[in-house]
């Protein structure tokens, strides 16, 4: 009687493959850190952005405090660094499910529950070599389950807020457009803005009103309407959120941004090349408007140069920078990036992550601490992998 033939391996599972990437991860000098799933939902409503606060997955408590599921772990990793470890330097990795209910009309098709696995690193000395490690881990991650060519999205928000800095633009349209400016459509939007006559006079009303106020006498004068009116807050935004909201609409409506500002943001938020070439651009578009950006420009350059010869050495397929290009978390500062595999656009990032040096002040810290991150969606990689 022959022997029988051994069955193959059955395919790691999902959870499977996120505790295999962070163990790789550990070994590279990460220490494990399990944030609890149910957090805090003012965090996430007030740091992440708008597009996680419309998915998160709410509770609140007998109390009325509301709590969420966590749709993310930077934050909650982040506070544990506070609690645990700053300001020194401290290197974490994590593993687990996360929560985000679906876009709707969304591609790829959203999962409510996904798992992610990832790193962060706090309080680095060397800014461009935490960047460079960073990505070299999300790659070597990426090809040890789907072993070929790998394209990379880049992007620098921080860039962007520095060039803004530098036009003629009223305060609330400098918020608006650092938080909405990876729209396609966000330099019409400001141009057909500032064209438009008043809508709604009421509304319009309560926000000039409030654009005349500091932040917190605006917050109490929106929690007194809303307790006339018998309104509570939803979702977990605070009066100041919402007092916020209305000033920038104030700011929406004034005609104070010149036809120069609005020019220069459109030709920058246009800009997409292989990423030598698109700093090129940007340094043209500096240069001949006169920006006191050259710096910003110059270390941009460097980093960038250094992750190309890194992309070579690993076999990635390609590489662009494309200067609207922020990720949708509000929290990024700085360099950012997106993994993605050519043979599957529909499946979207595989890895991502950025510079995010301001969230630890947010969170409570007394001064910036410097911070890089990425996660790997393990249901999306093993789906790239099947391919392989």
């Amino acid at each position: 009687m022959s022997a029988s033939k051994p069955q193959d391996a059955a395919p790691p599972t999902v959870p499977e493959r996120a505790r295999a990437l962070c163990a790789r991860f550990a070994e590279r000098g990460f220490t494990r850190i399990e944030p609890a799933i149910l957090q805090p939902a003012e965090l996430f409503v007030g740091l992440s952005g708008e597009d996680i606060r419309r998915r998160l997955y709410l509770v609140s408590d007998p109390s009325g405090v509301e709590y969420c599921l966590r749709p993310d772990f930077t934050i909650p990793v982040a506070r544990a660094y506070l609690d645990e470890a700053a300001p020194k330097q401290a290197r974490y990795c994590y593993a687990g499910p996360a929560f985000r209910c679906r876009r709707a009309g969304a591609e790829p098709v959203q999962r409510g529950e996904f798992h992610q696995a990832g790193i962060e690193i706090f309080g680095a000395r060397n800014g461009e070599a935490a960047e460079l490690e960073m990505l070299e881990l999300a790659f070597e991650s990426v090809l040890a389950a789907a072993p070929r060519g790998f394209e990379l999205r880049l992007g620098d928000p921080g860039l962007f807020a520095a060039l803004l800095d530098c036009l003629d633009l009223p305060e609330s349209w400098r918020r608006r457009l650092r938080r909405h400016f990876w729209r396609h459509d966000v330099a019409e939007d400001l141009a057909q803005a500032l064209a438009q006559p008043k809508g709604n006079a009421s509304r319009e009303a309560l926000a000039q009103a409030l654009a005349g106020l500091d932040r917190k006498a605006a917050a109490e004068l929106v929690e007194e309407v809303l307790a006339l009116a018998g309104i509570l807050a939803v979702g977990g935004r605070s009066a100041e959120a919402i007092a916020g909201r209305f000033m920038e609409r104030a700011g929406a409506t004034a005609p104070a941004v010149s036809k120069r500002a609005i020019a220069v943001v459109r030709r920058y938020l246009a800009i997409e090349d292989k990423p030598l070439k698109a700093i090129k651009r940007v340094r043209a578009l500096v240069k001949a408007e006169k920006l006191d950006l050259q710096d910003r420009v110059d270390g941009l350059e460097r980093r960038v140069a250094a992750i190309q010869a890194m992309l070579k050495k690993m076999g990635a397929a390609g590489a662009t920078f494309e200067a609207e290009f922020g990720r949708r978390l509000e929290y990024y500062t700085g360099l950012v990036f997106e993994i993605r595999d050519p043979e599957k656009p529909a499946l979207g990032q595989i890895a991502g992550g950025g510079r995010y040096d301001r969230l630890l002040v947010d969170l409570g810290a007394a001064r910036r601490i410097p911070a890089v991150g990425f996660a790997v969606y393990v249901d999306r990689l093993i789906e790239a992998g099947a391919a392989s």
